[in-house]
């Protein structure tokens, strides 16, 4: 039996009682990396906080925290496992912790087009929060029509509370919305400028259509700096690079009410802000959002 890769034996005995509708005929394979092996990592990018774990043979599950939405968990894989018909999770005890039952959080169908799967919100959390306790989550894959290409896929909590505080210190940075984010897109500019070359222009071009397709959105623009400079200095370029973004949607026709602006200098830009020409940090984000 090669390492990380499981049969379902002694799993399936502390899930008979949750389990026991699963389909007779689904033949599962198990995806579980090693205690030894077992952990999960941050990634500070601009605008993203991530905590992934990687599972040996099968991909990647990571959690995703973006401004203005929700927190987001979904599964890469290497598998070959074509159009889905079911996801289900389900929260159990690991082998040290005792006293505690198996728990069904929930299942859904997801979209034809799903790549990777994406749980959806209530789940979620259910998943993070049942990491933060020191239970494990499974989750259960099952193909359209392959009943036995069916996988169950173990998250491990061990590890998960040495790095939680560092991805709760990120999100903490990303900036603070006060609305949802339907939509979002990055214009960049060269160091010290707030001048739109033609890559920024495409952006907004396409920017424009979406927004014509569906005009009860409103545009917010973030406007950011990297960390070098001076805080004041880089608080005003960021308004520049902001307003340099409006002048240019209003004279492709979004109106002046559709449009928000912010600014926030080089805060709220992540780790990278903190870098000598922090190339993503010099940016202008475009959120989408609802008309008010």
């Amino acid at each position: 039996m090669e390492k990380g890769v499981l049969f379902a034996t002694g799993c399936a005995l502390c899930l008979s009682a949750t389990l026991r509708s699963a389909p007779a005929t689904a033949q599962y394979q198990v995806f579980q990396t090693s205690w030894e092996e077992a952990a999960w990592q941050v990634q500070t990018r601009p605008q993203r906080c991530v905590l992934q774990q990687g599972i040996t043979h099968f991909g990647q599950v990571r959690f995703e925290q973006q401004p203005g939405r929700a927190l987001a968990l979904s599964l890469s894989t290497e598998l070959k496992t074509g159009r889905l018909d079911r996801v289900r999770v389900v929260s159990q005890p690991p082998p040290w912790k005792h006293g505690f039952a198996a728990r069904v959080l929930g299942a859904f169908a997801p979209r034809a087009d799903a790549a990777p799967v994406v749980l959806p919100a209530a789940q979620t959390l259910q998943v993070y929060r049942a990491l933060e306790s020191g239970m494990q989550t499974m989750i259960e894959l099952v193909p359209e029509n392959r009943p036995d290409a069916a996988a169950r896929v173990i998250l491990s909590p061990l590890r998960f509370l040495q790095v939680l505080p560092e991805f709760i210190a990120c999100a903490d940075g990303l900036p603070q919305l006060d609305f949802t984010v339907l939509e979002s897109e990055n214009i960049y500019f060269s160091h010290n400028s707030f001048n739109l070359d033609a890559a920024a222009r495409r952006t907004l071009a396409e920017v424009t259509r979406r927004w014509r397709q569906r005009k009860d959105m409103r545009v917010v623009l973030g406007g950011f700096a990297d960390g070098t400079g001076q805080a004041a200095y880089n608080l005003r370029l960021s308004r520049k690079r902001a307003e340099s973004v409006a002048r240019y949607l209003r004279w492709r026709g979004v109106p002046r009410t559709a449009i928000e602006m912010r600014h926030f200098g080089a805060a709220g830009a992540g780790d990278l802000a903190q870098e000598a020409n922090a190339p993503r940090s010099r940016r202008v984000t475009l959120w989408l959002t609802a008309a008010q």
